[in-house]
C-alpha cells in the first residue's frame, strides 16, 4: 500500500482574506502540441512555455468577470485521484474569421492560461489538455440577452492547474503577450 502522508500545513493571512473572484478579459489558448517541451510538474512556479518554432499563444478576450475556470479532485472506486480541469471562455464571434476560429477550437486539444483578477496567472490542462465538452451560442431572445458563444472546455489532470510566473506579474503579462499571435 501507498505511504501518502500530508508533510506540511497551510496557513491563512490578512491578504488571503482580501482575494476576491473572477478572470480578467483575457485568456490565452495554445495547442497542446505546439508545446517543443512539456510544461513542467511539481510544486514550483512553471517559468517558461517552450513553444515550439513558429508557433504561438492565442488571446481570446472578452469582458471583465465572463470567462471561468475552475478544479474538481475525484477519486474513483480503485483510489485513484484526477483534477478535472474546466475553462469556459465567452467570446464574441462577429465575422466568418472569428466563426472559422471558433471551429478550430472545437476539435482542438489546448491549454489554457487564465489571469485572475488577483494578478496570477494559471495553466489549465497543462499536461493533458483540454477538449471541448459543450459549447453554445446565438441570438437571444430579448433585446438584452446575451449573444455570445460560451466554449466549456475540460480534461483530466494529475495535478491542480500550475502557476504561471516569470519574475513579477508585468514580466509575465509581457512574455504571454510576446508569444501571441
Amino acid at each position: 500500500m501507498a505511504n501518502c502522508k500530508v508533510q506540511s500545513g497551510i496557513a491563512v493571512s490578512c491578504d488571503d482574506l482580501r482575494r476576491v473572484g473572477g478572470l480578467a478579459k483575457a485568456v490565452w489558448v495554445g495547442n497542446l502540441d505546439d508545446l517543443s517541451t512539456p510544461i513542467p510538474t511539481g510544486s514550483s512556479y512553471v517559468t517558461n512555455l517552450e513553444l515550439a518554432t513558429y508557433q504561438s499563444l492565442y488571446k481570446f478576450e472578452s469582458t471583465k468577470f465572463s470567462h471561468e475556470a475552475n478544479w474538481q479532485a475525484t477519486k474513483s472506486d480503485g483510489g485513484n485521484v484526477s483534477i478535472n480541469q474546466t475553462v469556459i471562455v465567452r467570446i464574441f464571434n462577429n465575422d466568418p474569421t472569428d466563426d472559422g476560429v471558433i471551429e478550430d477550437l472545437l476539435t482542438s486539444d489546448v491549454f489554457v492560461i487564465v489571469l485572475t483578477n488577483n494578478s496570477e496567472f494559471f495553466i489549465y490542462g497543462a499536461a493533458n489538455g483540454l477538449g471541448l465538452t459543450d459549447g453554445t451560442g446565438g441570438s437571444g431572445r430579448q433585446l438584452g440577452d446575451s449573444t455570445v458563444t460560451q466554449l466549456t472546455l475540460t480534461g483530466a489532470e494529475k495535478e491542480v492547474p500550475k502557476r504561471l510566473l516569470r519574475t513579477d506579474y508585468a514580466t509575465t503579462l509581457a512574455y504571454l503577450n510576446a508569444r501571441t499571435a
